[in-house]
């Protein structure tokens, strides 16, 4: 009897503890001021889906926002995740989203079918909506985050800027640029706690479990990036980290003579998270920074 009591003591306590790790309360996020609507493309002969946000009040040659999902998620879970805090950008900076949706397997490494899905996406948006092609800017979050990566090394000219989240550049990967010394003005937010994601690298998990493919560090990702603009380290906050309170984003700068090349956001002790005002994710991917809005970080850096 004791025994049976324990044992159910035990299960309520873990039980417990999973709502209070995997839960993450989903709010519908609001529509304000604008239209969502979904689209299908044709390209190599497969079927391939986006949705779009587009503020009421946009006007032709605006810019357009590519938004890229994560591992297991969906054009709905991206916009959930993000959504709100960057059609408020949208909607006060007037530019387009566009959220693409990966194939079942995912963001594919070297995958030429999802480059070439970007760049009719890209090409569909300019003749529904007269967006300015030359001002087309991406961000991802963890594997969409390396996807972009992969877009900025395939399709450079094309590219106005990328940010990415919560990813870094895999250790098998072997990329190399379209155009040698052709570089996107890249922005980088990843947490020094990403258990997923490792700040300095290696292969992600949760306490051992579901391993993920092994990474560069972010430094080293995002070193890369400056190497190949040409760019020298200005400006590294994450020396005196120490100094700093939990959950303060530590800001790495590299400039080349065009300006401000790459910059990389170490958020102390963050998680596999968006950082952001607006919507929660759920605890197990750690601690997020809700005074730390991405999206503007983002449009700040673009200059939108």
């Amino acid at each position: 009897m004791w025994i049976a009591l324990a044992l159910l003591i035990v299960l309520l306590m873990l039980g417990g503890a999973a709502i209070y790790l995997l839960h993450a309360r989903r709010v519908p996020v609001p529509l304000v001021q604008g239209t969502l609507a979904h689209r299908q493309l044709t390209v190599a002969q497969a079927a391939r889906h986006y949705d779009t946000y587009v503020p009421r009040e946009l006007v032709p040659d605006a810019p357009l926002v590519i938004a890229l999902h994560g591992e297991r998620q969906d054009t709905a879970a991206m916009r959930g995740l993000i959504g709100q805090a960057l059609e408020q950008q949208a909607r006060v900076c007037g530019f387009a989203v566009a959220y693409p949706a990966a194939q079942q397997a995912g963001w594919g490494s070297g995958n030429l079918g999802d480059v070439a899905f970007i760049r009719a996406m890209v090409k569909a948006m300019a003749v529904e909506h007269a967006i300015d092609a030359e001002r087309v800017y991406a961000l991802g979050y963890g594997s969409g985050g390396q996807m972009v990566y992969r877009l900025a090394l395939a399709m450079p000219q094309q590219l106005a800027g990328v940010a990415v989240i919560a990813a870094s550049l895999p250790v098998s990967d072997a990329p190399a640029p379209a155009m040698e010394g052709v570089a996107v003005p890249m922005l980088i937010i990843n947490g020094t706690a990403d258990r997923l994601n490792p700040f300095k690298g290696g292969a992600g998990g949760w306490f051992g479990l579901a391993r993920r493919e092994a990474v560069r560090s972010s430094m080293a990702t995002a070193e890369f990036f400056a190497d190949l603009a040409g760019a020298r380290l200005q400006q590294d906050e994450t020396s005196s980290a120490h100094l700093l309170p939990r959950l303060a984003p530590m800001r790495s700068v590299w400039s080349n003579a065009r300006g401000i090349a790459v910059v990389l956001y170490a958020v102390k002790g963050g998680g596999h998270v968006v950082h952001q005002p607006y919507a929660r994710q759920p605890r197990w991917l750690g601690a997020m920074n809700p005074g730390f809005d991405v999206a503007a970080q983002v449009c700040l850096f673009w200059q939108l």
